[in-house]
């Protein structure tokens, strides 16, 4: 693989893509505490879960309070979803008006509840619609408006034709998962419809899919005209991959974690959940976010048997501490993704 001497930067509006790795939008999983693990160990741009455009023109608490952001994450991107170009453009307003800085149009959501609705994956069925949506918000902010989208439905040509659209209309990015919507997460990504991307707008195109380790992806990017990466699944317990990434972009060793940091992790991350979410909703969390921390250890299965069984943070805490002295300098993971 031949590596450049250093990242290539993109810019999304005047904000600077440093690195050019962004952490996915994942429903449920992008919350506040985890896009700052995120942030702080590498990320050059976090994107916020799913937000409904519908909660925010309805001033839903439950919405806006996806978009709870701190000093530390300097910038991130606002993900809304929606069917109503109307809706979507008096969501994008709102954001504004409350701080947003770059706002992310869904277009590749495939979950039924979203698709059923006419969002996210379905537009690709429907490029009248979505063209009008991508006017709509575009139009309708001063901010940076960027698109995720999805291959298409079940064909290329829908991705190509909104790309095109979307830099005609003012976007300033676009993020491509190279799967179709009738994929889901199935299958294999299929890296040449972004490469046609990228070899037809001028605007950064951010490539999304497949990235299993932190090799994949400097080949990827290195590879193919994509200004940047975004990375979702690969980062689940292992927010590390991202300055691993850029380590290896710029010839430097990546630096993997010892089991010390990452129990260590395992805390820090309970503890903000609970100062943000409150404890009753952090120990739910915690249940699915612990174990992809500890993937690959020695007895996880009891692991998550027991944190399944935790009734406080104070049980969860004792447990990570239990679980620690058991692996002891014995862990022996590969924290490449």
């Amino acid at each position: 693989m031949k590596l450049t001497n250093s990242i290539r930067k993109f810019y999304i509006g005047s904000y600077l893509i440093d690195p050019p790795l962004v952490l996915a939008p994942m429903a449920g999983l992008t919350n506040l505490p985890f896009r700052n693990l995120c942030r702080m160990h590498g990320a050059g741009l976090v994107v916020s879960e799913m937000v409904s455009a519908n909660g925010l023109v309805q001033n839903s608490h439950k919405t806006f309070e996806l978009l709870k952001s701190d000093k530390y994450e300097y910038f991130f991107s606002i993900q809304i979803f929606g069917s109503s170009p109307e809706i979507m453009a008096g969501a994008a307003k709102i954001l504004e008006k409350n701080g947003a800085m770059i706002i992310d149009i869904n277009m590749g959501c495939p979950v039924r509840k979203v698709v059923k609705n006419g969002a996210g994956a379905a537009l690709l069925n429907d490029l009248i619609r979505a063209r009008e949506i991508i006017a709509a918000v575009a139009g309708g902010v001063s901010i940076p408006v960027t698109v995720k989208m999805r291959i298409g439905w079940n064909n290329p040509e829908a991705c190509l034709e909104l790309s095109k659209y979307a830099e005609a209309s003012g976007v300033s990015a676009i993020a491509v998962h190279a799967r179709s919507a009738v994929q889901k997460f199935s299958g294999t990504a299929d890296w040449s419809v972004i490469e046609q991307v990228a070899n037809e707008v001028n605007i950064p195109v951010i490539g999304n899919g497949d990235i299993n380790n932190i090799h994949d992806a400097a080949t990827l990017l290195v590879n193919s005209k994509c200004a940047g990466l975004m990375i979702g699944r690969a980062a689940l317990g292992n927010p590390w991959i991202f300055g691993q990434i850029a380590s290896l972009l710029n010839k430097r060793t990546p630096v993997y974690p010892d089991y010390e940091e990452i129990f260590m992790t395992m805390k820090d991350h309970i503890n903000h959940l609970e100062s943000i979410f409150g404890s009753k909703r952090a120990v739910k969390m915690a249940r699915t976010v612990l174990p992809w921390y500890v993937k690959g250890f020695k007895n996880v299965k009891n692991f998550r048997c027991n944190l399944n069984m935790t009734q406080s943070i104070n049980d969860i805490l004792r447990l990570i501490k239990e679980y620690k002295k058991l692996i002891g300098d014995s862990v022996n993971a590969d924290y490449t993704g």
